[in-house]
């Protein structure tokens, strides 16, 4: 029997770049290795001129998805067999993206979903840590029997303060952000929340799965063992479809 030939893994990132040095770090964390030879090829674009998403779906920048198409055409031209864009809010411009696209790009919003489904299908009220984009324009509206999000002031002072602020992520900073996060984090679960999800990909580098008492869900994590699972299943990609559709 002819061996099952593994793909290529591309990466859309600097969305932004520790998200982008996160999910190379899962996807390696996630496969099955003993010596560099078994590790997946993994080719990544860290394009952090992208303009902020956030920033153009307020009306306020430019748009992302020229320089999204360019990074995602480079790493076409160079081999990629599909791709991963580590940024929830990107995926509110995926449906533009896909038609002028060679390959598939796997979606970090579906694989989420179906992990919750799979791994707590008890779990009927979830909440979600996330940009306020990807709240306005409902990227994770409809996937569960209840979304729980912060409230407007919550959001603005603790979730975006924390990614966006002169102290946030983007910045490259962790203590103040991590307090923020977990504040607004608690808030949820007393809210009632059964799981969390870190529904923006630089939230897990500050908030870990011990920190509160109901499970964090890491879209990033999700999508890296998505995307081992994907590569090493070659061609086959029953099992993968409803997440590139």
């Amino acid at each position: 029997m002819a061996a099952i030939e593994r793909l290529t893994i591309g990466i859309l990132g600097g969305l932004g770049p520790y998200a982008t040095v996160d999910i190379f770090r899962k996807i390696l964390d996630q496969t099955p290795a003993r010596f560099d030879q078994d590790h997946l090829h993994i080719l990544i674009d860290n394009y952090s001129q992208i303009p902020d998403r956030s920033a153009a779906l307020k009306g306020c920048g430019p748009s992302p998805i020229p320089a999204m198409l360019e990074a995602a055409n480079r790493l076409c031209c160079a081999g990629a067999d599909f791709i991963l864009i580590p940024c929830n809010t990107a995926h509110v411009f995926l449906p533009e993206l896909r038609p002028h696209l060679k390959i598939p790009v796997l979606s970090i919003i579906d694989a989420t979903a179906a992990y919750i489904a799979k791994h707590y299908p008890e779990c009927s009220r979830i909440g979600l840590l996330a940009t306020s984009a990807t709240l306005s324009f409902g990227l994770y509206a409809g996937k569960f029997k209840e979304l729980l999000v912060p409230d407007p002031i919550d959001q603005e002072q603790l979730v975006m303060e924390a990614i966006f602020g002169r102290l946030g992520i983007k910045a490259g900073h962790f203590d103040v952000p991590r307090e923020l996060l977990l504040k607004a984090a608690r808030r949820l679960v007393d809210a009632g929340a059964q799981a969390v999800i870190l529904g923006c990909t630089e939230i897990p580098l500050v908030v870990r799965a011990d920190d509160l008492p109901v499970p964090t869900v890491d879209p990033n994590r999700i999508l890296a063992q998505t995307a081992v699972e994907y590569a090493l299943n070659g061609h086959n990609l029953t099992k993968s479809k409803q997440l590139i559709s």
